[in-house]
């Protein structure tokens, strides 16, 4: 893509950043190098001491991580431990042809997290979108550290509209279906199995990424409150090639919504349920280990100085 010179830094490229309130600029260092009416400060005000404050980050497979310690006791690769050994060598950076979804939900962020980190649900709430399609169960469930992931595996639609069909067999990036195994690392799908779809994981604590051939999608869910949330999904695959490859790529992204709004529309009603306190517990099961899990490690943390 060709950007305009003067749209380049819409882009996050500028070299010089400047605050809209009071007009002070920073480099791109974060160095406060502009002090609108400056001599109006005490002689001991000095630009070298009221720089941007600096958080610590780090990048894996071109995923920026931040971390608000101020000085980390873990940095990135122990974090991420096998979880980051899992999903390295998918080519990430090739699928940039991208649709996103957002919304303000009226939940807390773990109800979101948690409806999107199992398959129990999928032959009720998307019995519209996937008749059918995801009933083999999790199947390659790993739980590493405070990070979680498991495969999706799928059953081909034997009676697809007729559009539909013509749609799968065009679009490269569809998950109902089936493409040669070419970009997945070793990694994923290590049995090699042939009903695979796609990994569904969560990276603690609110980032789900989502791995599939010649697919990747995330979901974040970013805290506003105790009761609501922001969420986004991000769907990515390869530029299509061909005006049939871009109408099937819409088809398939149309799908995924429906499917997404399937989800997201019971998730206040949840958290609804769970504000009235009518049940003391819930039980899980073992579809829903990756739900189990993630609350064993929240445990974890909440008990941390106990």
């Amino acid at each position: 893509v060709v950007v305009p010179e003067h749209d380049v830094e819409q882009l996050g490229k500028k070299r010089v950043f400047t605050c809209r309130f009071h007009a002070w600029s920073y480099d791109d260092r974060g160095r406060l190098i502009g002090v609108q009416e400056e001599k109006l400060f005490d002689t001991c005000f000095r630009k070298d001491e009221n720089g941007l404050s600096e958080i610590s980050c780090d990048v894996w497979e071109g995923f920026v991580f931040v971390n608000l310690e101020t000085s980390p006791t873990v940095g990135l690769a122990d974090f991420l431990s096998s979880m980051g050994t899992h999903f390295s060598g998918y080519p990430y950076n090739e699928l940039t042809h991208n649709f996103t979804y957002r919304t303000v939900l009226n939940c807390n962020w773990k109800i979101g997290v948690d409806a999107f980190s199992e398959a129990y649900h999928v032959n009720t709430i998307h019995a519209g979108s996937f008749p059918g399609t995801f009933s083999t169960g999790l199947q390659m469930v790993k739980l590493y550290g405070d990070h979680r992931t498991a495969a999706i595996c799928f059953n081909p639609p034997k009676d697809s509209p007729a559009v539909a069909a013509i749609s799968q067999r065009k679009a490269r990036g569809s998950l109902v279906g089936n493409v040669a195994g070419t970009t997945l690392p070793q990694t994923i799908n290590d049995e090699g199995r042939d009903d695979f779809s796609f990994e569904l994981s969560v990276f603690f604590p609110n980032w789900l990424l989502h791995v599939a051939e010649g697919i990747w999608f995330t979901h974040q869910f970013w805290p506003m409150g105790y009761d609501r949330c922001l969420w986004e999904g991000r769907y990515y695959v390869r530029e299509p090639r061909t005006h049939s490859e871009r109408w099937a790529l819409e088809h398939a992204i149309v799908l995924q919504r429906n499917a997404w709004l399937e989800d997201t529309a019971t998730m206040e009603g949840t958290f609804n349920s769970l504000l009235s306190g009518a049940k003391d517990f819930m039980l899980l099961q073992d579809e829903e280990v990756l739900v189990r899990h993630g609350y064993h490690v929240l445990e974890k943390y909440l008990n941390k100085d106990s």
